[in-house]
């Protein structure tokens, strides 16, 4: 408070609503125990309780003073404010029921992610006997933050099936395209085998998971991108004589 306070006064902020803004701006970061605190304090410097003796020093009236106190009161305290825990990124794996070896990698691959902290939805776990696929995929199509489509050769078949072919999986391709083209969900393709992704996918960029032997190097580089560490090194502020 005192620094900002000797900042709007030395002339650094002119208008009162800007100097009102940086001190709620403080207050909002500081939490209510500093922020009633600072504006006690304030009172304390000044040997005196008066509204408007107070607003008078800070360049302000009594009304706007006051309503400074009454926000600082009505802010969270973050020593008893209860954490907020944020839950994890859900993605929504789909694929194409091959083989046995296929669909046991699939399963590989949704459980390496949970151990990643990110949330795969994957059938194989969700349904249960006597339950509905097309309820499970319009359910989680619906809530999921990342599409991931497996690229086989028979995956990319189904999703390019004409109408009323391709199976359930072409009904997962509509639903998926659906939300990306009316909420920009993202689908990313995990390309496990085939020579070409499905034309909805084909200028977007691809994880490979086709060399068996580069698993780790692939699963580390999609984790990276879904917990959203991935990207450019940070910019440098410092200067280096030429």
């Amino acid at each position: 408070m005192e620094e900002l306070y000797a900042y709007y006064v030395g002339g650094g902020i002119q208008s009162t609503g800007y100097r009102l803004n940086t001190i709620r701006a403080w207050m909002s970061m500081a939490g209510r125990s500093r922020a009633v605190e600072a504006l006690r304090q304030l009172e304390r410097d000044a040997d005196t309780d008066d509204d408007q003796e107070i607003a008078k020093s800070l360049w302000m009236t009594r009304s706007s003073y006051r309503a400074l106190k009454k926000f600082a009161t009505s802010l969270p305290d973050p020593a008893t404010a209860v954490a907020v825990v944020a839950r994890p990124i859900k993605v929504f794996v789909s694929y194409k029921w091959e083989s046995g070896a296929h669909v046991a990698w699939v399963r590989r691959l949704s459980a390496d992610l949970r151990a990643r902290g990110i949330e795969a939805v994957l059938d194989q776990w969700e349904v249960r006997f006597g339950e509905s696929f097309t309820d499970y995929m319009q359910s989680h199509i619906a809530d999921a933050d990342v599409i991931l489509f497996v690229i086989t050769f028979g995956s990319v078949a189904s999703a390019e099936a004409p109408a009323g072919k391709g199976g359930a999986l072409k009904f997962e391709v509509q639903m998926m395209n659906a939300r990306r083209i009316a909420e920009g969900v993202r689908i990313i393709g995990v390309y496990r085998s085939g020579d070409r992704p499905p034309h909805y996918l084909r200028d977007h960029r691809y994880v490979d998971f086709r060399d068996d032997e580069r698993y780790g190097e692939a699963l580390e580089a999609l984790v990276q991108d879904l917990l959203g560490k991935s990207g450019p090194p940070p910019v440098s502020t410092s200067r280096h004589d030429a």
